[in-house]
């Protein structure tokens, strides 16, 4: 179980290598219509859900439809890289045994109505969505730096099982 924590850690590292590269300037920006969503508001999004999991034992759920829209660190980069920083300060201190810990997620499910559903899980396997979702908002957020010219790694925003087949493949 200690890889999922190690997978956590390798996506929250990717964010901070990616928000390291990117300018303000590209952070803030809104290429509409190729993209509804800046860097900055797609990072507050990845941040809140890692939120969710850190905040569940104060709230007794973990809520995934607490957002912070609108928050100072869609709109300032360092902001977002020193909320980078507390996570992987959380992440490397997380206790491999917690992940077995059974947990109450709550989500909306439907988009023609307000419709929350409570469901259980365990705190392992919400950080392994938290992970997978985030990764694919860091392949977003690589997107709209690459459409402004910045030069990232290409493994930003991949897929553990994406990245395993390339490795097949050489």
């Amino acid at each position: 179980m200690r890889a999922v924590i190690d997978g956590a850690i390798e996506s929250a590292e990717q964010l901070k290598n990616t928000l390291l590269a990117l300018g303000q300037t590209t952070y803030v920006a809104n290429p509409q219509p190729v993209f509804t969503s800046t860097a900055g508001q797609h990072t507050r999004h990845i941040l809140d859900l890692y939120r969710a999991l850190i905040n569940h034992q104060t709230r007794g759920v973990i809520d995934y439809d607490v957002r912070r829209r609108n928050h100072p660190v869609e709109c300032h980069k360092h902001l977002g890289l020193e909320a980078v920083e507390e996570l992987l300060g959380w992440l490397k201190n997380l206790d491999e045994a917690r992940l077995g810990d059974r947990v109450q997620i709550k989500s909306e499910v439907m988009l023609s109505t307000q419709r929350a559903c409570v469901l259980t899980s365990t705190l392992g396997r919400e950080l392994c969505f938290v992970a997978s979702h985030g990764i694919h908002h860091l392949a977003i957020i690589a997107a709209i730096a690459r459409f402004f010219g910045d030069e990232l790694e290409s493994a930003i925003g991949l897929a553990p099982a994406t990245a395993s087949y390339q490795r097949t493949q050489v």
